[in-house]
């Protein structure tokens, strides 16, 4: 329980981190290893799945950035005999699901099957866990020429705005959607002062 929660974690030195544009996996391998500053990492939870000792097996839920090998090392270290990670299989990312997954090889049959497109999801259903609206004819029509989008787009609409639906939309990024639930721009909320949004990405047809 006591790597539950909000923490500083030291990267291992064998990683994907950069120093001077130099991956720090490949410095290590030359001998030439750099340490980097530990970093704020967050672990929701540590649920422990079996134990046939010395393999203890458990599920994390950790924000982005986690190391778990340096977790295994640093709970065997905890515990007075060392530790370290035997193998990883990640379940869950941004809201994708392991069981939601396709393997390559079914891919690769149904490559030119009109099947295929089941296995495709929208661009919409790629950010779900972005605040969405549905825009209006204007609004989408405001989109497609590039207008200046502000609160007033959203508060004009005819259908009625839940207060919980308006802190939403005031969020930081916002996924605009038509009627069909097809992308239409992803916007960015500036803040109260200007009341505006910017333009991240478009898609318009």
């Amino acid at each position: 329980k006591q790597f539950e929660g909000a923490f500083y974690q030291q990267p291992p030195v064998f990683s994907a981190l950069k120093h001077n544009g130099v991956c720090l996996y490949k410095l290590a391998r030359k001998g030439k290893p750099v340490q980097k500053p530990p970093r704020p990492v967050s672990i929701s939870y540590i649920k422990i799945l079996s134990m046939d000792l010395p393999f203890i097996r458990f599920e994390v839920s950790c924000s982005a950035g986690t190391y778990i090998r340096t977790l295994c090392a640093d709970i065997g270290k905890a515990l007075g005999c060392g530790g370290h990670l035997k193998e990883l299989r990640r379940i869950e990312c941004c809201g994708f699901k392991i069981n939601e997954s396709t393997t390559l090889s079914e891919l690769e049959r149904l490559a030119f099957s009109p099947k295929i497109s089941d296995k495709v999801i929208s661009m919409s259903k790629a950010l779900p866990d972005m605040p969405e609206h549905i825009a209006d004819k204007a609004l989408a029509d405001k989109i497609k020429d590039g207008k200046k989008i502000t609160d007033g787009d959203f508060n004009s609409q005819k259908d009625n705005t839940s207060d919980e639906r308006k802190i939403k939309i005031s969020q930081s990024f916002i996924k605009i959607v038509d009627k069909n639930d097809d992308l239409l721009a992803v916007l960015n909320y500036e803040g109260k002062e200007t009341h505006r949004y910017n333009y991240c990405c478009v898609f318009h047809k």
